[in-house]
């Protein structure tokens, strides 16, 4: 094992130097607090090898609660702490935006090479410190879209996710969900071409700015659960962060939003148009 240091602050910086640094064809993104099943590492070798069109794969995520899990964050551990568990059988995801989650999703490394080097908004994008900015997983996922490569569902690439106590406290959720709706504005860079134009980013913005003055004023007003009101509350951070910065990219423009790829990039390889039987 060979432990390589990143000098400069962020996860994808992280990420792109073990893209750099590794010798293999596949990278695999395990993080601290997760737990390869047995056999994680020979399905993910053997499922690249019987599919040369997959860019990315990944599996189940099942949590290993350090502590009774809450009502609120049963019903969020899919939207805000990255659980997954989509049945048995593989699949391909069609949706643009779709594909693993960042825990446990193993990529090709020319791919994975060819995206931090070509694509300089995907550095922008993720966690930095102790932000909690989203979306570095979507990044990579769109990418390998745009650039022709299938995203799977493989179910026995699996995982365990720990999940500490302190991570279900209310005032981690709302800092979570804030991170997420950064990185939802964030992403749109990569997908969403109207975004660059800076008048449709300040619609955008605005339109989010309503939606969340709008569950300000008349959210109190709804009778509901504890847990109805906890998860409007978390909504409600959500929305606000991604109109914040959907603003910011609007008044003063968007971080490395130069090299975003066309959709199916040249040079990619064989792409079958429909849908693969594992």
């Amino acid at each position: 094992m060979r432990l390589v240091r990143e000098d400069t602050l962020g996860k994808a910086y992280a990420i792109r130097r073990a893209a750099r640094e590794a010798r293999g064809n596949i990278v695999c993104l395990l993080d601290d607090d997760n737990l390869p099943a047995p056999g994680f590492a020979h399905w993910a070798v053997h499922f690249f090898d019987r599919h040369p069109a997959a860019g990315i794969i990944g599996g189940k995520i099942l949590p290993k609660w350090h502590g009774e899990p809450t009502p609120l964050v049963q019903q969020i551990a899919a939207v805000a702490l990255g659980m997954c568990d989509r049945g048995d059988e593989a699949f391909v995801y069609s949706g643009i935006a779709e594909g693993p989650v960042g825990a446990g999703l193993c990529i090709r490394r020319d791919l994975l090479r060819r995206i931090y080097d070509d694509v300089p908004a995907v550095l922008t994008i993720g966690r930095v410190g102790r932000a909690l900015d989203a979306g570095d997983d979507t990044a990579l996922n769109v990418c390998a879209h745009k650039l022709g490569f299938e995203r799977w569902y493989v179910p026995e690439v699996s995982i365990q996710h720990i999940v500490d106590s302190s991570r279900m406290e209310m005032g981690y959720l709302l800092k979570l969900f804030d991170g997420i709706g950064v990185g939802q504005a964030d992403i749109r860079i990569l997908y969403d071409d109207r975004v660059n134009n800076r008048v449709i980013a300040l619609l955008a913005g605005l339109k989010d700015a309503l939606r969340w003055l709008n569950g300000a004023v008349l959210g109190p007003l709804i009778m509901e659960t504890r847990v109805g009101f906890q998860r409007r509350r978390l909504d409600q951070r959500l929305v606000r962060a991604r109109a914040r910065r959907m603003l910011r990219h609007a008044l003063f423009g968007w971080p490395g939003a130069a090299g975003a790829p066309s959709n199916h990039a040249s040079g990619t390889g064989n792409v079958p148009a429909e849908r693969q039987q594992p």
